[in-house]
């Protein structure tokens, strides 16, 4: 049997902790605001209902969630936290009608959040550090699979994302894994109006308009059925009347840039106060149901 552990990663800044905060938290939003939810993500970990509460606070006060970096508390593999959860689809009414006694579809998930600046150094250079080199192995090791977030389209990003992805499937194939590993490959980010169009055939109207090189190498890289492609909005768009993105850039001096949700910010001028049911991220769930159920 295949193993549930997976990993979540990708450059700096590409958004995999909001990401996996936000998954965590979705689906307990919907249910505050009386909306319907097709699934329900339950917290397994002390780690894992922190990082949902944290979520939450991103949401409703405009705090930016901390990005996973190598530090104090971070050295090697084996600081990495482990978000363990269990995620559960609703049964329909349709279902319910044909099968009274179906059980709800359910798995359990255990994640780990890589820092990004081991990507980067990958892309960089040809050759890494023990310690390095060891985060990037640790993604092979008793893993199902990835979800691989790439936000960057604009010039040059073809280039450095095929640099990167051949150096990784490098140390995949160094340690026997490439035949069964599973690529969930996304475009993070994608509430930007350049790319917001393409969300619906992400891998014809994103990847291969955009990042046209690192496509066809991984399709010539990996099987068909262990391989696919996703676009991703965690923040979404402010309406459909207005398609901008739903977020406000913070940038703090000698710091990384983060984004936080616009219409729960207070303070930012000229932006007002939104309501908090305008929050529609775009397939959270999608890139991890298709690595589980694959």
């Amino acid at each position: 049997m295949a193993s549930n552990n997976i990993c979540i990663i990708g450059p700096r800044s590409s958004g995999k902790t909001t990401y996996l905060a936000s998954l965590l938290y979705h689906q307990q939003h919907q249910f505050k605001q009386n909306k319907k939810i097709y699934y329900r993500v339950i917290a397994q970990t002390v780690e894992t209902r922190e990082l949902q509460e944290k979520a939450e606070s991103l949401l409703k006060r405009g705090l930016k969630l901390e990005p996973t970096k190598l530090g104090d508390e971070l050295q090697t593999i084996y600081d990495l936290p482990f978000f363990i959860f269990t995620i559960e689809r609703n049964i329909g009414k349709f279902e319910e009608l044909l099968n009274k006694n179906k059980i709800p579809e359910k798995f359990q998930v255990t994640a780990k959040d890589y820092p990004g600046e081991v990507f980067d150094d990958l892309a960089k250079s040809n050759l890494l550090g023990d310690n390095l080199e060891a985060f990037v192995k640790d993604c092979f090791d008793d893993k199902r699979g990835c979800i691989m977030m790439l936000p960057a389209w604009e010039s040059g990003s073809d280039r450095y994302y095929l640099s990167l992805l051949k150096k990784f499937v490098y140390l995949m194939e160094s340690e026997g894994k490439k035949k069964d590993y599973k690529m969930a490959v996304v475009m993070s980010k994608c509430e930007r109006g350049e790319i917001w169009p393409g969300r619906h055939q992400p891998e014809l109207d994103l990847f291969q308009l955009h990042l046209k090189k690192t496509t066809a190498y991984l399709r010539q890289t990996f099987d068909q059925n262990n391989l696919a492609f996703f676009a991703l909005s965690t923040f979404g768009i402010r309406g459909d009347k207005d398609p901008r993105p739903n977020r406000i850039d913070l940038v703090k001096q000698g710091e990384e840039r983060g984004s936080v949700l616009l219409q729960y910010g207070e303070g930012f001028p000229g932006q007002g106060r939104y309501s908090e049911e305008l929050w529609q991220p775009y397939n959270l769930i999608e890139p991890l149901y298709w690595l589980m159920k694959s």
